[in-house]
């Protein structure tokens, strides 16, 4: 339902940027600090770790901002999300992610300072596992893993202060899915709640397509001439209006 309402509410602002927008393209990495309520099979002997995640965490987005202090973006990330748990060993877990987000913005949009509220759904891909037993570290690896709730929907809030975002994000989904049956004919998941959520820390930059990435502008520079404010940003809409659809 929060993501139904977020969707409407994300088209409203793309057909509210028609009366004056300014539209430009933005990528950013994302340093991930995650965390979960999962301990492991074992009741009682279990502990959550920290997880840290610096790559490949990255997202490119269309953002299309009205003159206003409403705004509105969407695109494509590719992330790096899992679990780290430890009972008489260390065990680690992660999937890589491709999603679709949609956010919203309010605030000061041309100096790049805004609150923003967002959901998204990601596909899980490729999981990895890691275990210690007796100090040697083993390994696995599968694409489209069964092990996984493949499709997981979340909700993010977060703010951007000068390019630098702080934001928070949780997963509707359990990581594990608990109707996974292992070759022992078990399931090892089954009443083990695996909600990942996380805070991140990331850098805004502009994509001017010539080849410099660059911070976004402040609107000091010339806030009359968008072509100032927000270089590349009509002709990006001039070439897209122009693929046959």
């Amino acid at each position: 339902m929060t993501i139904r309402v977020l969707f409407m509410v994300f088209l409203l602002a793309m057909a509210n940027q028609g009366l004056g927008q300014r539209t430009y393209f933005t990528n950013q990495g994302e340093y991930i600090f995650s965390g979960s309520p999962y301990k492991g099979t074992v009741a009682g002997v279990g502990e959550t770790r920290l997880r840290f995640t610096l790559f490949p965490n990255s997202e490119f987005m269309f953002n299309a901002d009205s003159r206003g202090i409403l705004g509105a973006a969407t695109g494509l990330t590719l992330r790096n999300v899992g679990l780290v748990y430890r009972d008489a060993e260390l065990h680690k877990r992660r999937s890589l992610s491709m999603g679709v987000p949609i956010h919203i913005k309010l605030g000061d949009l041309e100096n790049d300072n805004f609150f923003m509220i967002g959901a998204e759904v990601e596909a899980f891909f490729h999981y990895k596992r890691k275990d210690w037993n007796n100090g040697e570290k083993i390994k696995y690896s599968e694409w489209f893993s069964e092990e996984l709730n493949i499709v997981q929907p979340s909700i993010m809030v977060g703010v951007c202060r000068r390019h630098i975002m702080v934001r928070a994000k949780y997963y509707f989904f359990d990581f594990f899915n608990q109707g996974y049956v292992d070759a022992l004919g078990n399931k090892p998941y089954s009443g083990f709640r695996s909600n990942i959520f996380y805070l991140s820390l990331a850098i805004r930059q502009f994509m001017n397509f010539d080849g410099n990435d660059e911070l976004l502008p402040d609107s000091g520079e010339d806030t009359q001439n968008e072509e100032a404010v927000y270089p590349g940003g009509s002709y990006v809409m001039d070439q897209l209006c122009q693929i046959p659809f």
